[in-house]
């Protein structure tokens, strides 16, 4: 069962905007309960800071929406300004 075109259009265009950090990832999806993939730097450098993610047939729509879902928070909370002490 291959992603959504656009579920993975998206993962791919926010790991280009925030910046790959895969172990990070990788930790904060598995305290969700969620193996999200297997970190390739020690084993193959010349990729960079890459990551394997495999969905087979046994995974459903709600496996791959659960991983894009938590995916994006961990995601999204990169664009988030820092919050500002000072008052108006």
């Amino acid at each position: 069962m291959p992603f959504i075109p656009h579920i993975e259009d998206d993962i791919r265009a926010m790991l280009a905007a925030s910046g790959v950090r895969t172990m990070g990832d990788l930790h904060a999806l598995k305290a969700q309960g969620i193996l999200g993939g297997l970190a390739l730097t020690q084993d193959y450098p010349e990729l960079g800071d890459a990551r394997l993610v495999c969905a087979t047939e046994t995974k459903h729509d709600e496996n791959l929406e659960r991983y894009t879902g938590n995916l994006r928070r961990i995601l999204g909370r990169r664009f988030r300004p820092a919050p500002c002490g000072l008052q108006p």
